[in-house]
């Protein structure tokens, strides 16, 4: 976090998703790495940033690398914009545009995603909401 209360958060993850097709009754692995890096600046003055009753503007990028193409697919960014409404309560509301590879060619740009959070926090409180781990 700087003077101004901006924080620049990246969360870099790898999953291992095993699905399977329920009319051929075969399964596949699919190894996924995942890099998101995000700028999230509070609205408000640095002595009240961070605060309930306050408002933050976030974006991120997330370029998502698979190994069954060895490509990157999808790729996301994003926008937001959140509400501290309680020590407990952060809400927000997301617009993802997303690129992907249809067909298997190269990426284009094929989504958009609209997401509205409310995030809950007992024990932990407000800390816990904005530094607890970011979603998918």
């Amino acid at each position: 976090m700087n003077s101004r209360k901006w924080q620049v958060y990246n969360w870099t993850r790898y999953e291992m998703r095993l699905t399977e097709t329920l009319n051929t009754d075969e399964w596949a692995t699919v190894h996924r790495f995942r890099n998101q890096t995000r700028l999230s600046i509070p609205l408000a003055s640095p002595a009240r940033a961070w605060k309930p009753k306050t408002a933050i503007l976030f974006s991120d990028v997330e370029p998502i690398y698979r190994s069954d193409n060895a490509n990157i697919d999808p790729l996301r960014l994003r926008v937001a914009l959140g509400y501290i409404a309680s020590p407990q309560l952060l809400i927000e509301f997301q617009y993802f545009a997303q690129w992907t590879r249809p067909g298997g060619g190269s990426l284009k740009y094929t989504d958009n995603i609209w997401r509205v959070n409310f995030k809950l926090s007992g024990r932990g409180g407000l800390e816990r909401l904005l530094y607890g781990g970011m979603d998918d």
